[in-house]
């Protein structure tokens, strides 16, 4: 090989590196074990991982479901 191919093949080598890092730390975060292969999951990924921190509140009082910080406040108080 030549020095040009070797630097080309060094650079790529990296460049996946760097992606299956990345790839490696959303599917841990996100905890999904089931992936279709091909899938652009991306989107799927970011709304798992970050799901967590999103948690909808709500308080179920006889016929009514109050939900959403601010009317719970309301409510409580």
């Amino acid at each position: 090989m030549s020095p040009q191919e070797e630097e080309l093949q060094h650079h790529l080598i990296g460049q996946l590196t760097k992606l299956l890092r990345e790839e490696i730390y959303w599917l841990q975060r996100s905890k999904a074990t089931k992936l279709l292969q091909g899938d652009d999951n991306a989107k799927y990924f970011h709304m798992v991982a970050n799901g967590r921190h999103r948690k909808n509140v709500q308080l179920k009082q006889k016929q009514e479901i109050i939900i959403r910080d601010a009317n719970l406040k309301e409510y409580i108080t």
